[in-house]
């Protein structure tokens, strides 16, 4: 078998269904949790009675790092 041919095989793995499927399942996933951390963000933010919603537009906008921004920056509970 020349190199070639192997490589062929190997393309012809990677164009296989499946992995449409499996880049699908894991972006599906993560845009679930992104939206989880908006949800968390909003709701915690409300509870600690600041801005809720500029605070989920952050964490909306710049994902995890408005998350870990937050949790930086919000206030103490009471």
């Amino acid at each position: 078998m020349d190199l070639f041919e192997y490589l062929n095989n190997i393309i012809a793995f990677f164009k296989l269904p499946i992995w449409g499927y499996l880049i699908r399942g894991i972006l599906f996933i993560v845009i679930i949790v992104w939206l989880a951390f908006v949800y968390w963000t909003y709701r915690d933010a409300k509870l600690r009675n600041t801005s809720a919603i500029f605070w989920a537009v952050i964490v909306f906008l710049f994902n995890y790092l408005g998350l870990i921004i937050y949790l930086i920056l919000r206030p103490p509970e009471y």
